[in-house]
């Protein structure tokens, strides 16, 4: 199973809600689907429990996602996820082979991402998709999701993202928190949760530890956490025959004619590398698809 866990709650008390992901399984079926090299694990592993975390923000169980892209200048060149709200998650990345030398005993997701944009698509379903992009400020990516919460979402927020991959290239932990305001909040208090934040260590060890529950207990103790929401999320693609037929159709006439001096055509999904085969004959019906359509049947 490739299912992981995603918890929130809030501390009425203090303002301030909290959300925790355990996607050690996510992560690893990520790893396995990309082929990614540990340092690009650890960046790609943080970016898909990024877009999980954000999907807290949008309306339970219901077609809505939130993608992130980040475009940069480090070696892994690109990194796409996609989440929704009803926990899927998938992603990929640009150049999968990517492993650095540790910076103090840590993989450097820093040095494999380097400076670049970050590009956040909220869709509700309804009407234009809400587009943001923001500079990264670190390439270590939490702090870059975060600046983008304050900066484009005017919601003060902190949050940690980490991966641990074993000395065998295999995911052992990942996970991710993210705490932010839900009105006004005391500064004694957000000076507390800033004090966690920074005595936080490694999210990923903290998660194998305790779990998403747990470690959301341990940073809302001081205030006491309500409303638990708990919900399962898993690294599901949404491709399709259909779906690849959809792209070969949106290549138009003259390239599918060219197709058609092929024995077969192959479609690779670039999230989870599922091909979809097509013969000539599927290619000669996916033309007369188009004429139908330029003659308006």
């Amino acid at each position: 199973m490739s299912q992981g866990l995603l918890v929130r709650c809030v501390a009425e008390k203090a303002n301030l809600r909290g959300v925790a992901v355990e996607g050690t399984a996510v992560v690893e079926a990520a790893r396995k689907a990309q082929d990614t090299w540990p340092t690009a694990t650890a960046a790609f592993g943080r970016i898909l429990m990024g877009a999980l975390l954000l999907t807290a923000f949008l309306e339970d169980d219901t077609p809505h996602r939130v993608s992130l892209q980040v475009v940069c200048q480090g070696p892994i060149q690109e990194i796409f996820a996609e989440a929704d709200a009803y926990g899927a998650v998938r992603g990929y990345v640009a150049n999968p082979h990517v492993h650095l030398d540790p910076v103090e005993g840590k993989l450097d997701v820093r040095g494999a991402v380097g400076d670049g944009t970050l590009h956040v698509v909220k869709d509700l379903g309804v009407g234009e998709p809400y587009h943001s992009s923001i500079s990264l400020v670190s390439g270590g990516l939490a702090l870059d999701l975060a600046y983008y919460l304050v900066r484009s979402e005017q919601v003060p927020s902190a949050m940690a993202l980490g991966v641990l991959v074993n000395p065998y290239g295999k995911v052992d932990s990942a996970g991710g928190l993210l705490a932010h305001t839900v009105g006004d909040v005391a500064d004694r208090d957000l000076a507390c949760m800033e004090e966690f934040f920074n005595s936080l260590g490694s999210i990923s060890h903290l998660m194998k530890e305790k779990g998403a529950r747990g470690v959301l207990e341990e940073m809302l103790a001081p205030w006491g956490a309500q409303a638990w929401v708990e919900r399962p999320v898993e690294w599901r693609c949404r491709c399709s025959r259909e779906r690849a037929q959809g792209t070969l159709i949106a290549l138009g006439r003259e390239d599918l004619e060219r197709l058609l001096e092929k024995e077969s055509t192959q479609v690779e999904c670039r999230f989870c590398g599922a091909v979809y085969e097509f013969s000539r004959e599927d290619i000669r019906g996916l033309l007369k698809e188009l004429s139908k359509r330029g003659k308006g049947e």
